[in-house]
């Protein structure tokens, strides 16, 4: 016969009581029925983490529904009655006793969650307050296991896919309550009264922190053992903030000082295992947590005798920390386990481990690989964690490593971000240089300087642009798309202007160049359309990637279209000057294509490696393929007449090369990026002809004049630049509008015909054009 366990027993006696109480409302059940009704929607995540919600004083909506739920915080309502009104058939009264039991701060909720986390029936919606744009309040369905497995997981009971609902609840419900009722040494409680006391904020907030101190009053009682390991079960919570420690929580001192008490051995087992060895039950508590914080200050945990252990667990740091002396070694082994591409960040941490213990050559071969590194254009890169981690550490020899770092002509490659970050490393090494805190990325040449200056470094200048001192009257002609244009080509003789549509379905227009006047639409389907004539201006070509297996021709005497089979591509492109055209495929695949307009006949084929972006121009005579790839900075100069074969790199900008032009004459290639640098390559040599520095410079287009001896650029606000090849003002052009979007000058270098793109969406995005005419000669 199966025993009836303790936990049996009370739901037996819990149902005795039910069937045999009489089925009359309780005071605690007409409170939470008064609730119900006044209650639109309840802010599930900001109330158990008692904190108010966001936009509380902007919406009357939010603040009426948030005082509401106050009233499940009244402590009339009795824990028992509570515990039985989770039990009542109605949904929304089920999940406000949750909640009332949650802000009661006892263990009697987690049984009852425990029973409901399968329950499904839909509940009072979520009211969502985190994304509020407008005055309307966000609201997101939700049921009553939504709300139980929300507050079972702030008690440490995780799910393996909390957000699917049909999935049932995983843990053995008894076994995993009897391991935890009457467990002081359950650290899940201990941290669940954190978050609310911090109101789930790192840092806390001013007002969390009477309940904070009144929180560490009580941790103060339990066993020296429990404590530490509760400090370090939530300690990773307070680095993973900044990255760095925060005093709020407990001193530096304060920690290493509890966590070295639990010894050496308990915390290589920890690390193994997941085990906190002293507690009643070792292995009930999230194995991870703790563990970035005993990592990163190994050094005062660890001694040379427990390196190997480490370096086994592939805690490569811990390990050069726990035995200095084979820093160099345990780098090698570290390095080479963390070959792959994706290693990146792993790496960082190994260098700045080494750069901190390492000696002199430790330094020159710490300065070698940060230049070597790839360090991408967007988000965090391994250079970023590298100077996050020496900050942590506060090496000795910092002020060197940046020294060496500043010499190094990399350093004008180096990300804007980093070359901040790295300026302010320096700023709190050394109090005799200054940067200021509203230094932003635009002004990153202008810190590499200082960085310079400050070591004593010569360095390349690099010209400023300057803004127009004087700017064209007014524009030939001008006229409004009742759309948004994505491309523009001129014909040519120079007689006509085709312009393809960004919209489903905007087609292409054909305009008169010498008035503006449309003179054809193409209805045509798809998104993006890019234009081309042909070189001898009798076909009109253009390709949506959404019709990645057809190239549209449209014959210019005629008015006629048809259209041309080809493998599915991406994007396409057409010589101005030539009969050859360049297709992107969807796998990145580049192909250079003879265009005959019958066959388009495939010369050959590149392939390149897949899930990477790239971007590519083909030069006006057909003869280069400039390829940039989003991974890199520099821009690969390609020779087409010899299958894609590569003939140079362009190296000099610090971030992704995002505009990119050659000239009409096809000797040059000017270049933008996140950098604000402007830089002219000139195509025959295979150098940098020309660096140039502004501002916002990515925001614009950029190119030349149609007799290639001048570039423009963007040069704000709302303005154009032409500029002689020294970087001498010409003129400018001044236009109404977000931003120009192209430029395109006509053949006989007459005209300059610009794209300005109009929002009016609270979005952003833009849903007009204007194409503009300006008369330069």
């Amino acid at each position: 016969m199966k025993r009836v366990s303790a936990y049996d027993w009370r739901r037996i006696i819990l149902w005795a009581a039910l069937w045999t109480t009489p089925a009359l409302a309780s005071e605690t059940e007409d409170r939470l029925t008064a609730l119900k009704k006044e209650l639109p929607f309840i802010s599930t995540a900001d109330f158990l983490y008692n904190r108010q919600p966001m936009g509380y004083e902007r919406v009357k909506k939010i603040r009426a529904a948030w005082d509401t739920l106050q009233g499940l915080c009244s402590a009339e309502l009795e824990s028992a009655e509570l515990v039985r009104l989770a039990e009542q058939g109605d949904a929304a009264i089920r999940c406000l006793a949750v909640l009332a039991l949650v802000a009661q701060e006892k263990p009697d909720f987690v049984p009852v969650c425990i029973r409901l986390a399968n329950d499904f029936t839909p509940t009072l919606p979520f009211g969502h307050s985190g994304d509020l744009i407008g005055p309307e309040m966000v609201t997101i369905p939700q049921t009553v296991a939504d709300v139980a497995r929300t507050c079972l997981q702030m008690v440490g009971c995780d799910f393996r896919d909390p957000n699917d609902a049909p999935k049932a609840f995983q843990p053995n419900a008894e076994t995993w309550w009897e391991q935890r009722q009457s467990n002081m040494d359950w650290l899940g409680w201990h941290g669940f009264l954190h978050k609310r006391a911090s109101m789930g904020y790192s840092p806390p907030q001013e007002e969390a922190k009477p309940a904070l101190k009144q929180f560490w009053s009580q941790a103060e009682k339990l066993p020296p053992k429990t404590r530490a390991w509760l400090m370090l079960y939530m300690a990773d919570g307070v680095l993973m903030s900044t990255g760095q420690w925060q005093d709020w929580y407990a001193t530096e001192e304060e920690m290493i000082r509890a966590v070295r008490g639990l010894g050496a051995a308990a915390l290589l087992e920890f690390l193994q295992t997941g085990r906190r060895a002293g507690l009643k039950e070792p292995a009930i508590d999230d194995p991870r947590q703790g563990r970035r914080f005993i990592i990163t200050y190994a050094k005062y945990f660890f001694s040379p005798e427990n390196a190997k252990d480490l370096t086994a667990l592939k805690h490569y740091t811990a390990a050069m920390d726990a035995d200095p002396g084979r820093a160099r070694q345990v780098k090698d082994e570290a390095m080479q386990y963390h070959a792959s591409k994706y290693g990146g960040w792993e790496r960082a941490e190994v260098m700045a481990a080494l750069a901190d213990l390492g000696d002199e050559t430790d330094l020159a071969t710490v300065a070698r690989w940060f230049y070597t590194e790839s360090n991408g254009a967007r988000g965090s890169t391994p250079q970023t964690v590298f100077l996050t981690r020496l900050e942590q550490r506060r090496p000795r020899a910092g002020k060197e490593l940046i020294r060496l770092l500043a010499s190094d002509p990399e350093l004008d490659r180096l990300r804007p971000e980093d070359v901040t970050h790295l300026a302010s490393l320096l700023k709190k090494i050394t109090p005799d240089f200054s940067i200021e805190r509203s230094w932003n990325d635009e002004r990153a040449d202008e810190v590499r300087g200082l960085l310079r200056a400050y070591f004593k470094i010569g360095s390349f200048a690099i010209q400023e642009l300057k803004r127009p001192e004087k700017y064209l009257d007014k524009p030939e002609w001008s006229v409004e798309l009742d759309g948004l244009a994505h491309s523009m080509v001129i014909h040519p003789n120079g007689s006509l202007l085709a312009v393809g549509m960004s919209d489903e379905g905007g087609g292409v227009r054909v305009l008169d160049a010498g008035s503006g006047k449309e003179k054809h639409r193409i209805a045509q389907s798809g998104e993006y359309l890019n234009v081309f004539f042909n070189p001898d201006g009798t076909q009109l070509l253009f390709h949506a990637p959404s019709s990645m297996g057809q190239i549209h021709v449209w014959d210019v005497a005629s008015g006629k279209e048809s259209w041309q089979s080809v493998e599915p591509q991406f994007s396409f492109q057409l010589a101005a000057d030539k009969p050859f055209g360049l297709f992107e495929g969807e796998s990145n695949q580049e192909r250079f294509v003879r265009m005959d307009q019958i066959t388009f006949k495939t010369l050959w084929t590149k392939e390149l490696q897949s899930n990477r972006r790239r971007t590519t121009k083909l030069s006006p005579d057909a003869k280069w393929i400039a390829l940039v790839d989003e991974e890199f900075k520099t821009i690969q100069l390609l020779d087409s007449a010899k299958e894609g074969e590569l003939v140079t790199e362009f190296v000099g900008h610090a971030s992704y090369p995002s505009k990119y032009a050659f000239s009409p004459d096809s000797t040059k290639l000017i270049s933008v990026a996140e950098d604000d640098r402007v830089i002219l390559w000139d195509v025959i040599t295979k150098r940098m002809q020309s660096m140039f520095r502004g501002r916002r410079m990515q925001s614009g287009p950029v190119g030349f004049t149609a007799d290639s001896q001048c570039f423009f650029a963007n040069a704000e606000p709302n303005g154009l630049g032409v500029y002689s090849m020294d970087g001498t003002s010409r003129f400018g052009i001044k236009y109404t509008g977000n931003w120009m979007e192209t430029v395109v000058p006509s053949r006989d270098g007459r005209f300059l015909f610009i794209m300005v793109q109009h929002a009016s969406r609270p979005s952003g995005r833009a849903d007009r054009s204007r194409i503009e005419c300006w008369r330069l000669k």
